[in-house]
């Protein structure tokens, strides 16, 4: 299993400082298990999105898009946002 190491933050004149902090071991094993199923539920969510060709394909033709670098540019930019989305809606249900 991964070790993950856990610190403290202070404000001193310097800036900050850190310093690394033991955990309980039941309680890293608690947090480590948070985080992998964190991150198991956005590998859900980008799982679950879907690809329509015919919206991207009407998206390239509204555009005008016919060169196939810009086509994959914006293939890119629609899927970026799309994960934007979906962290968005994730992190929002963690509110």
């Amino acid at each position: 299993m991964n070790e993950t190491q856990y610190y403290k933050a202070e404000t001193t004149r310097e800036g900050m400082a850190y310093y690394p902090v033991e955990m309980p071991q039941e309680f890293s094993e608690s947090i480590q298990q948070a985080e992998q199923e964190e991150r198991e539920r956005v590998k859900g969510g980008v799982d679950d999105i879907q690809y329509n060709s015919e919206a991207e394909g009407c998206g390239l033709e509204d555009l005008g898009i016919t060169d196939r670098y810009h086509a994959m540019e914006y293939g890119w930019e629609q899927c970026k946002k799309a994960v934007t989305d979906l962290l968005s809606s994730l992190q929002k249900e963690i509110r």
